[in-house]
């Protein structure tokens, strides 16, 4: 499958958004408020058998900061993390916003957490 080509306005914003945040190194112990998950291949064996890999970027909208956890296969959420927006992105990208800060702690999978203190 061939690289799809975006109209020009989506990849403005596209292109805007990767200027305006800075790649930091992954570390448990940040907050962050926004999490980006590029599906990748299936899972199978490696992984959950029904499931696909995905990357999961991480994005702090304060101090403009993210970071990459690399080759999950699932997301939990723990009961008090509200979630404000979903969207599907035209690349088949899913973007999570939250309500408040979370925590991400990544196994196989990746647990967010609400976050503490901020």
């Amino acid at each position: 499958m061939g690289e799809e080509k975006y109209p020009k306005e989506v990849q403005e914003r596209v292109d805007l958004l990767d200027r305006i945040y800075k790649e930091v190194p992954f570390e448990a112990s940040k907050v962050w408020n926004i999490v980006h998950l590029y599906p990748k291949g299936i899972a199978y064996p490696d992984g959950y058998y029904h499931a696909r890999f995905f990357d999961l970027w991480v994005f702090n909208t304060k101090t403009h900061e993210k970071a990459v956890v690399k080759q999950r296969d699932g997301l939990s959420l723990d009961e008090d993390v509200a979630i404000k927006t979903i969207q599907i992105f035209a690349d088949g990208s899913t973007i999570v916003e939250f309500r408040e800060p979370v925590t991400i702690f990544p196994t196989q999978s990746v647990i967010v957490s609400k976050a503490g203190g901020e």
